[in-house]
């Protein structure tokens, strides 16, 4: 019931908080969003917000903030305490933002977008871009001092946090839509020609491969990183192990291309998010299936 009543009141973007509430960003237009937090704990609704741009990515920047990438590029921080908005930023992208993730211990983000840019930024203003010639789809953070960016150009590039200089190009034979770091060693890597495979953080050298019937949109791991969800453009969802990539599960209730899914550890359950005039999320209850 509690997965029903999230869902009425829309869902285009999902994301679990590190204190395993969820926020969901509902858009049925490019000017308007309704942000709610859900306490999954006493399965209730905790606070909504209204804002008048579409949001596209959520990232939780520390136990107190939020950030929200929109469809216009821009970049906005809001105070997850009462879910009003801390600072909008007035530089942007041109386009919509694609991924966000923490650089430098916290003290700065990252973002991409499809206006071909990686933007670095603090808490307080802008700091650079960097301006590439092709899409950018996603942003890993590595660790170790270094960040991993994800192209339309069939390459994934590693970055230095500390000058945000170019340190290695690792080409592929298809646009690269997720990067995931499964553990110390193993990179996991979707590739939109219909294809999920493990790098060797090391060598960068390929370790396995799943091929697919259908393009690759999206990639989660989930229950301490003992599976693999792929989302494919027909509107299945596709579970692995991650152990020997072997075939656990197939669902597909919909035809719709997935865009993008998300694990919710507490609910077990993952949000799946469907391609339409606007993008439109369900929540899927994994309970019946593990």
């Amino acid at each position: 019931m509690f997965l029903l009543d999230i869902e009425r009141r829309g869902i285009t973007v999902c994301l679990e908080l590190s204190s395993k509430n969820i926020v969901t960003s509902y858009s049925n237009n490019s000017f308007f969003s309704q942000i709610s937090i859900w306490n999954t704990t006493s399965f209730s609704l905790i606070k909504s917000s209204v804002y008048n741009f579409a949001i596209s990515y959520l990232f939780e920047f520390s136990n107190s903030y939020l950030i929200t990438g929109l469809n216009n590029g821009k970049i906005v921080i809001w105070n997850l305490l009462n879910l009003t908005v801390f600072k909008e930023f007035s530089e942007k992208h041109i386009n919509r933002v694609t991924s966000i993730i923490v650089l430098k211990y916290g003290r700065f983000t990252s973002s991409s977008s499809l206006d071909k840019t990686i933007r670095i930024w603090d808490i307080v203003q802008h700091i650079s871009c960097i301006v590439y010639s092709n899409y950018i789809n996603t942003l890993l953070d590595l660790e170790d001092g270094l960040f991993a960016s994800g192209f339309d150009d069939k390459t994934i590039k590693v970055w230095f946090k500390s000058n945000f200089s170019l340190v290695r190009t690792i080409n592929q034979i298809s646009e690269v839509r997720s990067l995931i770091k499964l553990n110390e060693t193993d990179l996991i890597v979707a590739l939109k020609n219909m294809e999920v495979k493990t790098l060797d953080l090391l060598t960068w050298s390929e370790k396995k491969a799943i091929k697919f019937n259908s393009q690759v949109t999206s990639v989660i791991v989930f229950f301490e990183s003992k599976y693999l969800g792929v989302g494919l453009y027909d509107g299945s969802l596709e579970i692995f192990e991650t152990l020997n990539f072997n075939h656990f599960l197939t669902i597909k209730n919909d035809t719709r291309p997935i865009n993008s899914i998300q694990y919710l550890s507490n609910l077990n359950s993952i949000s799946i998010c469907s391609e339409g005039s606007f993008y439109e999320c369900n929540l899927l209850s994994l309970s019946s299936y593990f």
